[in-house]
């Protein structure tokens, strides 16, 4: 701007301007409620003329982020704010913008509504949405994923927008949308029916199926998730949607898959998950298909050897063996040997069964049977040959063996003394052995350690074991695992149970092993010691087990003295346990508490349920169990067992702010049965807090904290999915007295469900005057409530009453520290300090807040206070709130003085400025300076020179004129006078007469200056000798540049003109420099026959094109100009001119006009003629013609 004026002011005049083009007239748009949009204008140069200049924004919510813009092509990039707008607001204005070239208006209106995109208007109602979900399915999917749901007017809740916040995490959008429909009521939740009935199968073929069917009722969405608990059972996915519903019906196919069969009954289960529910549909399989014969028979020969092993034992080592035993034997030998031929091990197993079953003619039919076949392979088979022999020599020969029997064994003991099958023989067989039983059993415990111990030699050790129970001295992994055999079979002798029980009670710690032995041990042998030694063994645990209960029960019974029992015996107690604790138990903790919170937990219940507390008993364990339910309050123990122990304990006299914190959110605490397992956690959402509360749900149950009943359960499954509803049972955990309640209030007035009473009392304006300021106190320190929530609960305070009353004048300074004060509330309040007087403070809630929620008279006087108060210097509150009121035609003369020294904006805005400024009696400051320097620079000079009559006031410039603004302003009339014909005030030519006179040469007036003033002179009447010098320079300096005009040839009255210009006529055409035109011309009578003669017009200046033609006064002239480029030659402007038509101006004009006075005998006419030489003579003698 300020270059273009310096220009102008030296004379330079822009001849062509840029012709700019806007993108669009009128900007048009929608901002999402609640947010801000971006936007841009595009400026271009038609003709590619660069342009400049500046741009406003009249509404700073519409924000400009330039404010400046130069070039051929630009971009201006806004903002458009609407955070803080309700849905529905308009925003309508324009921008303004200043250029070199004019000002423009680019009207706006924005809507601060529904998100951008949806053509459809937003629901009004929950009927509507209802109705729109059902018919518009996809349009409703589309606004709630867009997030327009926020928006609607009719789901303002609190905790609805929580549950909207929270259930936009859900993987599944559709089926969140959904819930949060079922949640509003807008419609209701989808109904399914699951036929539970069980799946039973006869399968056929290699795959075959089975069906599940679920009916629907209701529209909407749902889904379903399908599992298999058994690999032969195969489903086709495992999740379902309302999508593959036919009419109302799914039917899921079950597939049972023939490779993970077993014969029998094949048993499994289909788990269904509606969200909601979950059912088990049990599925048996029975495959039609007959088993392998091979097969079958291994199978059946595997259970016959395990029976006759079982057996076996018992018929060897056992020592109470049923009377049966030895039949039962032999059938499970036949079974073994059914439906094939035995081989050799099998018959001599037979013939030692029949040996120790004393059926000795059964017993040499086998061995005949072998007897072949066993001398064939004697050499290959030792060990069958000597066994062989064995059986026949005892048979025949009782105990006394043949010395040659012996004789081989002995040869055979040392070669053969690595076959594990051969050891059993030389202990019924060897002296050696049988007199060294210590290295016998070593030699077995070697064996066994090398992976080699048969069942055979397992019951011959049992044996050695019951005859020498001293070589029992140790419990290692091969005497504790046949001491463990023995007793599964009750094998051992009572010596050697009871070697096996000290060496029990001499362990140091606890081995899984010595557990189970202890317990077969107790079972044969069901003695006090015995019992003693297992407890022993069971309280080496870590911890003790519920499975072990009996025995610690058994061993109280029984007076077993042992240390840790009775607390053992309290820790497997279980919760739900309702019998009778021991006599001695119960004293035996009357004076030290139990170590373990289960066994404290278990004991103290008791106390509690069965003694009054009048009774001594109760009276000695008072204080144990008030330490105990006071520790389980602080360690936030949440869990049904704890709820007698606080309602006994915690009555209101012995609480203290510590445990009055815990146990406030406890009596809010509800126990959750869920009959959905696959539901893992629950999450509370509350709509005065930020974030909700996220709970685990295990097996099924879950303890959550309720605070107030407008709280939303969400129910979250393993895949994420959430839902509003669920089936479940509910039980508070305490029942509170309303006495406790208010001592808890009061002992711990900042714990949250308090906080939240407190709150909600505030939104009803139930609170008294301090407590309001208690509140507003503890906003900073209270990080749980939600920003909106905080707002909210401001506003309510602010408006709970008249608080511009002197008695609340302490909440008012609480309040307006608060960070949480909305626009709306910061308003009220703002009021409530104005009518006080606090203007800074009212002031300060200004800035925060900005001003539209204002009354217009309380801001008037508030800005008014403040703008006096600061000495009109700038603050952009201020000026926005004083712009604001001005827009609304609200004002006084102090802000429109504010106004008139800050504002700025387009050229037409400011001429109003002013103008009002003249009217309210308001100080203009540089108003008329910068208005009128942006008048230069747009061209827009509506009422200008009134905008310099106002700058020139003395009284109204704090500073002199600015010589260059007044030049430039000049300069522009100048051009308007001599260019466009306009005419201005006379005084403009008298400043310029006065700024030539103040030039060290007056030629240095801008040439366009010159002109216009020698114009004006030449129409003048008379002027002065001072007007005539100056004309006569002017003249002389234009005609010396060549800028000669027809006008220049009036000035000839009052002085001598250049001959060019006191002889021949001057053809002036004005049109435009771009366009060069031509002029065809002849002189009649004497060229009436001729073609007219044409010539380039020359170009004088700024479009003004002029010819000179010597015409004399009985000649005419005729010409016609046309453009250069026409070749019709079509006429612009075409006329006759007779000669003298400018008589008394050249000299034969002068001269013609004096003969026709002589002729008619005129008077006077010899004066002008002598006057006219002397005028000659002079011209000749100091400007001679060259």
């Amino acid at each position: 701007m300020r270059k273009k004026i310096n220009q102008l002011a030296k004379g330079s005049i822009e001849e062509v301007q840029a012709r700019i083009r806007l993108s669009e007239k009128t900007l048009n748009a929608t901002v999402p409620c609640g947010q801000s949009a971006a936007g841009r204008i595009s400026l271009s140069s038609e003709n590619g003329i660069p342009f400049r200049g500046l741009a406003y924004s009249d509404d700073e919510r519409v924000e400009l982020l330039q404010d400046a813009f130069a070039g051929q092509q630009v971009t201006l990039n806004y903002v458009v704010h609407g955070e803080d707008e309700k849905e529905d607001t308009v925003l309508q204005g324009h921008f303004s913008l200043v250029t070199n070239t004019g000002d423009i208006e680019l009207p706006y209106r924005f809507i601060i509504g529904q998100s951008a995109g949806l053509d459809t208007p937003l629901p009004a109602s929950l009927p509507e949405l209802a109705q729109l979900a059902d018919t518009q399915p996809e349009l409703v999917h589309q606004l709630y994923v867009t997030g327009a749901f926020a928006q609607f007017p009719f789901l303002r809740d609190d905790s609805l927008k929580a549950l909207l916040a929270a259930l936009k995490d859900s993987p599944d959008s559709r089926l969140a949308q959904e819930e949060f429909l079922v949640a509003c009521g807008a419609k209701q939740p989808v109904k399914l029916t699951v036929q539970t009935t069980p799946i039973s199968v006869f399968f056929k073929d290699s795959i075959s199926r089975g069906e599940l069917l679920i009916r629907r009722s209701g529209s909407g969405y749902c889904v379903i998730t399908t599992t298999a608990s058994a690999l032969f059972i195969r489903l086709p996915r495992e999740r379902w949607t309302s999508a593959d519903f036919k009419e109302n019906e799914l039917r899921i196919p079950v597939y049972f898959m023939a490779e993970h069969l077993h014969a029998g009954r094949n048993l499994g289960e289909v788990l269904i998950n509606t969200g909601r529910e979950e059912f088990r549909i049990p599925v048996t399989v029975v495959p039609e298909r007959t088993a392998d014969p091979e097969q079958q028979r291994a199978r059946q020969l595997r259970r016959a050897r395990l029976q006759l092993s079982r057996s076996m034992v018992t018929l060897y080592a056992g020592q109470d063996p049923p009377y049966n035993i030895e039949s039962l034997t032999m059938k499970h030998l036949e079974a073994c040997e059914a439906g094939r031929e035995p081989e050799v091990a099998e018959k001599l197993l037979r013939a030692e069964l029949c040996r120790e079953t004393r059926r000795r003619a059964e017993e040499k039919e086998t061995l005949e049977q072998i007897r072949a076949e066993v001398q064939r392979n004697r050499m290959e088979k030792v060990t069958q040959y000597l066994w062989f022999l064995y059986l026949e020599e005892e048979m025949e020969k009782g105990d006394r063996l043949s010395d040659s029997f012996l004789r081989l064994l002995y040869r055979l003991k040392d070669e053969e003394a690595g076959r594990v099958e051969l050891l059993p023989l030389l202990m019924r067989c060897d002296s050696e052995w049988a007199e060294h039983p210590d290295k016998c059993f070593l030699r077995i415990r070697e064996l066994f350690r090398r992976g080699q111990f048969p069942l055979i030699l397992k019951l011959e050790t049992v044996k050695l074991l019951n005859n020498n129970p001293d070589l029992l001295t140790e419990l290692d992994s091969f005497t504790l695992q046949l001491l463990t055999f023995g007793a599964r079979f009750n094998c051992w002798k009572k010596a050697v149970a009871d070697t096996a029980r000290d060496l029990l009670v001499r362990e140091k710690a606890f081995r899984p092993g010595c557990e189970r032995l202890a317990l077969l041990l107790v079972r044969c042998f069901p003695d006090k010691e015995m019992l003693t030694a297992l407890l022993t063994v069971l309280l080496r645990r870590e911890k003790p087990s519920p499975r072990y209960l009996e025995w610690y029960e058994k061993g109280i019974r029984e007076d077993v003295r042992l240390a840790e029992l009775y607390e053992y015996y309290l820790t497997a107690l279980p919760d739900d346990y309702d019998g009778d604790i021991p006599q001695m138990v119960q004293l035996y903790y009357t004076y030290n508490s139990p170590r373990s919170r289960s066994a404290q937990r278990s004991l103290y219940r008791y106390i509690l349920t069965h003694y009054e507390p009048d009774t001594q008993m109760y009276r000695l364990y008072e204080k144990q169990i008030q330490t105990y339910a006071m520790d389980q309050l602080l360690l936030g123990n949440v869990r049904d067992s704890e709820t007698i122990f606080y309602e006994k304990m915690f009555i209101p006299q012995v609480l203290d702010s510590r445990m009055a914190v815990v146990l406030a959110e406890y009596v809010y605490t509800m126990h959750l049965t869920l009959s959905n397992r696959s539901i893992d956690k629950i999450q509370v959402l509350y709509g005065e807090l930020k974030e909700p509360f996220v709970y685990p749900v295990r097996d099924g149950e879950a303890y959550i904290p309720v605070f107030t009943p407008r709280c939303r359960l969400l129910f979250l499954d393993k895949n994420g999915d959430r839902y509003v509803q669920s089936v479940f049972r509910r039980k508070k955990l305490m029942e509170a007295s309303c006495e406790l309640m208010e001592t808890l209030r009061r002992l711990a007035p900042g714990s949250l469900p308090f906080k939240l009473l407190q709150c909600q009392k505030a939104i009803k304006g139930e609170l008294n005057e301090w407590e309001a300021r208690d509140l507003v106190q503890r906003f900073t320190e209270w990080n749980e409530l939600s920003e909106a929530y905080r707002e909210k609960l401001i506003f309510s305070l602010v408006r709970r009453r008249n608080l511009g009353t002197a008695e609340n004048a302490a909440l008012l300074k609480e309040l307006r520290r608060s960070p949480y004060l909305d626009a709306q509330a910061g308003a009220l309040l703002a009021e409530s300090l104005l009518l006080q007087g606090d203007d800074e403070a009212a002031a300060e809630m200004v800035r925060r807040f900005g001003y539209r929620h204002f009354d217009t008279g309380l801001l008037l006087r508030l800005m008014n206070r403040l703008i006096r108060t600061r000495g009109y210097s700038f603050d952009k509150n201020t000026y926005n709130g004083v712009l604001s009121l001005y827009r609304r035609d609200v004002w006084d003369s102090v802000t429109l003085t504010y106004l008139c020294r800050h504002f700025n904006g387009s050229t037409e805005d400011m001429r109003v400025l002013l103008e009002r400024a003249e009217n309210g009696e308001a100080v203009p400051y540089d108003l008329p300076e910068r208005l009128l320097g942006q008048m230069l620079f747009t061209g827009e000079t509506r009422r200008i020179e009134w905008v310099v009559e106002q700058y020139l006031k003395e009284n109204q410039a704090p500073k002199a004129p600015n010589r260059v603004l007044l030049h430039a302003y000049a300069v522009d009339r100048c051009e308007r006078y001599f260019c466009r014909g306009e005419s201005i005030p006379d005084n403009i030519f008298a400043y310029l007469a006065s700024w030539a006179l103040a030039e060290k040469k007056p030629v240095q007036l801008p040439d366009l200056c010159q002109i216009a003033l020698t114009r004006y002179y030449a129409d003048k009447e008379t002027l002065t000798p001072e007007e005539t010098s100056l004309a006569k320079t002017f003249l002389y300096h234009l005609y010396d540049k060549g800028l000669l005009f027809a006008y220049q040839e009036k000035l000839g009255r009052f002085f001598p003109l250049p001959d060019e210009l006191g002889d021949k006529t001057l053809i002036e055409y004005r049109g435009r420099e771009e366009e060069p035109v031509r002029i065809a011309f002849r002189i009649l009578p004497q060229e009436e026959e001729k073609e007219p003669r044409t010539s380039e017009m020359p170009h004088i200046f700024r479009g003004i094109y002029v010819k000179p033609v010597l015409v004399f006064a009985d000649e005419v002239l005729e010409y016609t100009i046309y453009r250069s480029d026409d070749p019709d030659r079509t006429p612009l402007r075409q006329g006759r001119l007779p000669g003298g038509v400018s008589a008394g101006v050249n000299r034969f004009a002068s001269l013609n006009r004096l003969i026709d006075k002589a002729a008619k005998g005129e008077e006077g006419w010899q004066e002008e003629l002598e006057e006219l030489g002397k005028r000659d003579v002079i011209l000749q003698e100091y400007f001679p013609l060259v």
